[in-house]
């Protein structure tokens, strides 16, 4: 890591795009082992049911941890739908995303059967260009709320009948991003996602803040950034 990039006018915030560097992969990513765990957990004992076909859905965090969720989840089956730069809005509505970039955010595609089928979970991550896009970061946790709400909603409309759905929070970024100058604003930005699960009785939520190393109080080290909010290898 070559230190912190300067922070990204408004106008492009949520254009950053990164690429994951190959980095060995001595141990289980920080990240990936909290969604392992949570997999296993929510599985009946492995001789009453076969691995789980997940799909995950949702903006750069999920688009750039391409297939490494079936890396480290033996026998799953993964597709990977997500979005780089996508918003909750964008998912919510099924519009093209990022506006004007001629991808889909469409939960009816994301579920097609030419992508994949018999999904038993699905991971997502949202909400966080929603909230770089607002000033200062200021978007209340309620709308944040309100927004992932409704990708659910979505999701559960397009999803086979019982899927266990799973939101995943962010980790604190390594130093001030765009408008989002100290730490302690990522706990505004996972709260309205943890409350968004909250109200449902078929989502969990995994919070994500302290699982690279940072805090509501403290910056991410980078260990596991290629960037202030971005994941490497080792982070997925």
């Amino acid at each position: 890591m070559q230190g912190l990039l300067p922070p990204a006018p408004a106008s492009r915030r949520r254009r950053t795009t990164a690429t994951a560097a190959a980095l060995p992969r001595r141990r289980m990513p920080c990240f990936l082992l909290l969604l392992v765990v949570v997999l296993a957990a929510a599985l009946p004992p492995a001789h009453a049911q076969p691995p789980p076909t997940v799909i995950q859905i949702g903006d750069s965090w999920t688009e750039l941890s391409a297939q490494s969720l079936a890396t480290f989840c033996s026998g799953a089956t993964v597709v990977n739908r997500g979005v780089s730069s996508s918003t909750a809005l964008e998912w919510a509505s099924g519009s093209s995303c990022p506006a004007g970039g001629g991808s889909t955010c469409s939960m009816a595609d994301a579920f097609s059967s030419a992508h994949g089928s018999g999904y038993t979970h699905a991971i997502v991550s949202i909400g966080g260009n929603d909230f770089l896009d607002t000033q200062g970061c200021g978007m209340s946790a309620a709308e944040l709320a309100s927004r992932v709400t409704s990708v659910v909603n979505a999701l559960r409309a397009a999803a086979p009948a019982g899927i266990q759905i799973i939101l995943v929070g962010y980790c604190t970024p390594t130093g001030p991003y765009a408008d989002c100058a100290t730490p302690a604003l990522v706990a505004n930005l996972n709260s309205g996602i943890a409350a968004a699960a909250a109200a449902a009785a078929d989502v969990t939520y995994i919070d994500g803040t302290a699982a690279c190393g940072g805090s509501t109080s403290a910056f991410s080290p980078g260990t596991y950034h290629i960037d202030p909010i971005h994941l490497n290898s080792k982070g997925y």
